[in-house]
């Protein structure tokens, strides 16, 4: 029983105030209708009012903390409304004018190339006149020379064998079959000074065995385009055996061609430098499946003249940028590296798009929300080959909103482990998502690829609001881009930057390959953390190894905290799953007798029991102000031992949580609360070694202990509930 020490000297917090009930000295209470805290000057006898200045001492006046945190937070919000407004209105001003520009250089190039192609088309009319001019003449004599028959009208037949530079031909016809190739590369020559111009047509592509064309509804094609040796075109197209996305020609004769070997890139549009060789005088493009992408544009070895595609393509990714960014700032704005939202309402389950388009049901697949990319950038997410195999790097590109303008085929890494696409324009895609990893899923940047996994997030920066922010620290930390419904509506990050200490035995150290919940809960709220989590550790004192030497015991270790952390926010337990191995034998000694009225701090550490009460009354007494918590270990058992064998551990478990209930102290039970259960082969296949359960993104390692997949599950409810702490 325990005994009566003295009158209390540390305040105590009783909770909400009731007239009713006698209260301690030091006892600290909450007036409701005020909102204000009293302290007790004496004992209170039940029925005393709060107004008795006798027996009560006003503490704190809630009212005026939330009057200075709501002058602080109204300036704030007027600062950010101030900036914003101003910041909106110069974007919508730069816009203005940026499109005012563009549509000037759109009108100027437009006039330019109108009145360039009519001086063209009213050169090569005069040359025609001229050419006109000369088959006239030509007629005439040819008519002379079959009147003539002999005499002077074989001389006017030797004449005409002679051209204009001179050479002599062998006979009157290779003299007239030689004009037409003449011709055509003088009118080439001609054109080729034009600006480069397409008209592109639908519903075919080239051939390029003999240049004609074949029906295909997806493809199109352009008509041929004169040029000259040393003209460079760039060309974003694809082809596949007989098609092609470009043919050069000498005159009518097919000198080469590119793009019949694209399928090899997965049909994907493949970027070509094309340098116009001696000999060509004219190029003709196709494409394939022109929604997987189709450009071309030229670079003029004098005077280049913009093509109006490029214009129109620069402008598609200005606006795209926009949108993007007009998103982002409604947001506001500090973005993981992690671009995949797991919790984003437009992931896709039980189901995935084909390259077509068409939308295939198939369980436990999915896809992920549209994330936008940028051309030239290369992102790099999780490959789900376990389930998807190869098909994992088929993906889709799509607008906005989700729906599907084309597909595209990524790189799959050697290890299988990731899969990469450098997009050739700005869009948004969907990849394959394998729902059962979904909480260890990472969509990003290439350069930006994390050693280990990094959830999404958008928040505020390092502004936490629990901490009464001054409008110095909106000022600073927030960009002035945010509205007042953002700053109502933001939700502060109370673990941001926190020190954080976890202590447990083998479950929460984990591994170097598959992690812990500290290495995942810690870095992903940027605190300072510290995992002293042991294998084999025990809450139970005085349980040593095989060899004789002390195991890890936790109810001591807490000293050895407090000495290396004399301050900290958060201190988290784990352990019980050994106790209740080792004590097995011992189970009616070893237990221990749970006193919820002995709050004296004097308890038999060598019982599981008492080691509990040892370890939350330093606890508390170090850390009076700490956030304190035990976790309850998920469900474990192998086939192998059989399943009956951890009823044990959960009596461990049961009375973890009474101790927990005596000592206030918040608890999460993973074993009752969390989906994870070594029964179910969807979360462990005992069919499977470890690695092979790794590799199949089980849970569990050996049905017990977690792998990446598992610490990912149970982390982010751990998360989730240290906020609540």
């Amino acid at each position: 029983m325990a005994t009566y020490i003295g009158k209390r000297i540390v305040p105590v917090h009783c909770g909400k105030w009731d007239m009713n009930k006698a209260y301690e000295m030091l006892s600290i209470v909450l007036e409701e209708t005020s909102g204000d805290s009293y302290i007790a000057r004496r004992a209170v006898p039940s029925g005393t009012a709060i107004t008795d200045t006798y027996y009560w001492m006003l503490h704190s006046l809630y009212s005026q903390q939330i009057k200075d945190m709501s002058d602080q937070l109204a300036a704030a919000e007027q600062r950010i409304k101030t900036d914003n407004d101003t910041t909106e209105a110069a974007i919508k001003q730069d816009n203005r004018e940026t499109r005012e520009h563009v549509d000037s250089s759109l009108q100027e190039t437009t006039e330019t190339l109108t009145e360039t192609v009519t001086q063209a088309r009213t050169a090569m009319t005069n040359q025609k006149n001229a050419f006109d001019q000369t088959a006239a003449a030509l007629n005439t004599r040819m008519d002379a020379v079959l009147a003539a028959g002999t005499g002077d009208g074989q001389a006017e037949i030797l004449d005409a064998r002679v051209d204009a530079e001179g050479i002599t031909y062998e006979s009157l016809g290779a003299a007239i079959r030689s004009i037409h190739p003449k011709v055509s590369e003088e009118i080439a020559d001609g054109l080729s000074l034009l600006p480069f111009m397409l008209n592109v047509h639908d519903g075919y592509y080239l051939n390029k065995s003999n240049g004609g064309l074949t029906k295909l509804e997806t493809a199109c094609y352009t008509d041929r385009v004169p040029c000259k040796e040393g003209d460079v075109f760039h060309v974003l197209s694809n082809g596949y055996m007989l098609g092609c996305a470009a043919l050069l020609f000498h005159n009518n004769e097919i000198v080469t061609h590119y793009g019949d070997d694209d399928y090899e890139h997965g049909g994907a549009a493949i970027a070509y430098d094309i340098t116009i060789p001696e000999g060509v005088n004219w190029i003709q493009f196709s494409c394939i499946t022109k929604s997987r992408g189709f450009s071309v544009s030229k670079d003029e070895a004098t005077e280049s003249i913009g093509c109006l595609a490029d214009i129109h393509e620069e402008l598609d990714s200005i606006a795209f940028r926009v949108k993007e960014t007009d998103r982002v700032l409604d947001d506001i704005v500090v973005r993981s590296i992690n671009l995949f939202n797991k919790d984003d309402e437009r992931n896709l389950r039980n189901c995935y798009y084909e390259g077509n388009g068409t939308l295939k049901e198939m369980d436990r697949a999915g896809m992920t929300h549209p994330i936008p990319v940028f051309k030239g950038v290369t992102y790099r997410w999780t490959s789900g080959y376990g389930f998807w195999g190869g098909n994992a790097i088929h993906i889709v590109s799509t607008d906005a909103d989700g729906n599907v303008t084309g597909s595209v085929r990524a790189v799959l890494s050697e290890d299988h482990n990731y899969v990469s696409y450098t997009p050739l324009k700005d869009m948004y895609l969907r990849v394959k998502l394998f729902p059962s990893s979904i909480n260890q899923t990472m969509f990003c940047r290439e350069d930006d690829w994390p050693e280990e996994y990094v959830p999404y997030y958008l928040k505020l920066g390092k502004v936490d609001l629990e901490g009464y922010a001054t409008v110095e620290d909106v000022e600073e930390l927030i960009e002035p881009l945010a509205t007042k419904e953002d700053v109502k509506e933001f939700e502060p990050n109370v673990l941001y930057g926190k020190i954080a200490v976890f202590d447990g035995d083998s479950i929460g150290q984990g591994s170097g390959t598959d992690g812990n919940w500290a290495k995942v809960i810690g870095p992903a709220n940027n605190m300072d953390w510290h995992n002293h989590s042991v294998g084999g550790g025990t809450i139970t004192a005085e349980i040593y190894n095989s060899s004789g030497s002390p195991r890890h015991w936790v109810s001591r270790y807490i000293d050895t905290i407090h000495t290396n952390y004399p301050s900290l926010d958060y201190l988290i337990f784990e352990g019980g799953t050994n106790d209740a191995d080792l004590l097995r034998s011992e189970i009616d000694t070893k237990f221990g007798e749970l006193d919820i009225a002995d709050f004296s701090g004097n308890y038999d550490d060598s019982t599981f029991t008492g080691a509990l009460d040892t370890l939350f009354f330093k606890a508390t007494s170090y850390y009076p102000s700490a956030r304190i918590g035990y976790i309850v270990a998920q469900r474990m058992g192998s086939a192998s031992g059989g399943y009956g064998e951890n009823n044990n551990r959960r009596k461990f478990f049961l009375r973890a949580i009474e101790v927990c209930k005596k000592w206030g102290i918040p608890y999460i039970d993973l074993w009752d609360g969390c989906p994870l259960n070594p029964r179910l082969k969807c979360y462990y296949d005992s069919s499977l070694d470890a690695q092979g359960n790794r590799d199949a993104g089980k849970a569990y390692i050996d049905g017990q202990h977690l792998t990446a997949t598992g610490y990912a599950i149970v982390s982010s409810k751990i998360e989730a509930w240290m906020r609540t702490l």
